[in-house]
């Protein structure tokens, strides 16, 4: 790793050979050209199945039985938390179902639990989980009935983003308090009782989440790109047709930037953090376009507190990850890494923390953390507006030129080990949280 000073502040550049301490052990990406989640071809139910993980099929671009509409779930406060589901009217015991859901210990990175974690649950579907009318035993078409329950059997808030039910596969955001590192967490699914519908609560992600985007809605120019964190900071589809919406991506749908100065704009001062921050997410770059795509950009083209992105052909440093804080001030940070093996066509994660322990900034790749530095600085974010897929919406535009998936910020210093389970999780989710099989209740 050389460290060179410039006027602008402290740039760092990461070389990484075969046996380099810090490099990526996942190589060129994630090994795969579509999303796990994602890019697909026919179902036998009219839904899809993707090509990236052959345990999973997946209802994304073409299933409308459950989608974003689908994912408000409102609380009942009628509803039983116990280990079996009562009827209101009699207080009868009501059969239903239930399944063990496992997240082995050694998908868990590091020594330490990880506290009011997010982890998407994912599976490909079975008979049991079909609803009724298509012979199953889940009451409800839009998977309301669907209810994840902790190891004392309350309710977990939920979000999910598509449920099959001609075949029971399901994708959902779940909120567990306590995943551990050292034994195997085990929580449970329930569905096939009337009490259980509408009992999941909702808030899915946990305060320090300031933003949340899945990018599953379909893009209109003007339209609103919904944030799914308690803080509203929706985007604002700029510059942008149909065309940009509705692929697949990592997890569901994704968002391309196939236009001139194609951006979605968060406005109400763009999410003002001033540190600590981390924000996480999913690119994939399709060209060469005006060199150092943006994945995102707080700022102007003369000013940028905070900037993410990747450089191209255009720039002569191809699959070259940057991250920026107080990019053109004096003093700043400019962390540049060149991802071994990258090509254009596959996914990466990417992910920044900035006033994490020992006021660093840090970079990271497919999980793992591939430069840092010392900066204790705060973010000079004023009032300047967020950009995502590019540097501006007019101009000397930065365009990315493919996908976007999962991107999300939070105010708090997420740990090295947090970043990893993200990345692992949502590039392998079968393999994360294991379904179990059907067992009757009570």
């Amino acid at each position: 790793m050389s460290t060179v000073m410039a006027s602008r502040g402290l740039r760092i550049v990461g070389l990484c050979g075969p046996f380099a301490l810090g490099c990526s052990p996942y190589g060129g990406g994630v090994s795969m050209s579509s999303g796990v989640l994602g890019n697909s071809t026919g179902d036998t139910d009219g839904t899809t199945s993707p090509t990236g993980d052959p345990e999973l099929t997946s209802a994304d671009a073409a299933d409308t039985t459950a989608g974003p509409s689908t994912a408000t779930i409102t609380t009942s406060a009628s509803a039983s938390a116990s280990d079996t589901a009562d009827t209101a009217d009699t207080g009868m015991l009501e059969p239903f179902y239930r399944r063990e859901i496992v997240i082995a210990a050694a998908e868990v990175p590091g020594t330490q639990p990880l506290l009011d974690f997010t982890a998407l649950i994912a599976f490909a579907g079975d008979e049991g989980l079909r609803d009724v009318a298509s012979g199953g035993h889940v009451l409800e078409p839009d998977g309301a009935d669907l209810v994840f329950r902790d190891a004392n059997l309350q309710p977990l808030a939920r979000e999910l983003v598509s449920y099959a039910a001609g075949s029971g596969r399901f994708v959902i955001w779940v909120r567990i308090p306590e995943i551990a590192a050292d034994v195997d967490t085990t929580i449970y699914l329930d569905y096939g009782a009337p009490s259980l519908v509408d009992l999941s609560p909702t808030n899915a992600w946990n305060d320090a989440y300031r933003a949340v985007w899945h990018f599953e809605e379909p893009v209109v120019e003007g339209g609103q790109i919904r944030d799914s964190s308690d803080h509203g900071n929706h985007g604002t589809a700029t510059n942008m047709d149909a065309s940009n919406g509705g692929m697949g991506g990592r997890v569901g749908r994704a968002v391309s930037f196939s236009q001139p100065n194609a951006t979605i704009v968060i406005g109400n001062g763009g999410l003002d953090l001033p540190g600590p921050v981390t924000f996480e997410g999913w690119g994939r770059m399709d060209a060469s376009y005006a060199g150092w795509q943006r994945l995102f950009h707080k700022g102007t083209e003369l000013d940028f507190p905070l900037s993410m992105g990747v450089g191209d052909s255009a720039t002569g440093q191809l699959g070259t990850a940057y991250l920026a804080v107080n990019y053109l001030s004096i003093p700043s940070v400019d962390l540049e890494y060149p991802i071994p093996g990258f090509a254009y066509g596959q996914w990466y994660h990417y992910a920044g923390v900035v006033g994490g322990p020992g006021n660093d900034v840090a970079l990271f790749v497919n999980g793992v953390r591939v430069l840092s530095t010392t900066f204790t600085n705060p973010i000079e974010t004023g009032h300047a507006l967020l950009h995502l897929g590019n540097m501006s919406a007019t101009g000397s535009s930065r365009l990315w030129s493919g996908m976007i998936d999962e991107l999300r910020f939070s105010n708090v210093a997420r740990s090295d080990a947090w970043i990893e389970a993200g990345f692992r999780n949502t590039s392998t989710p079968t393999s994360f949280a294991k379904v179990g099989t059907e067992q009757p209740m009570p």
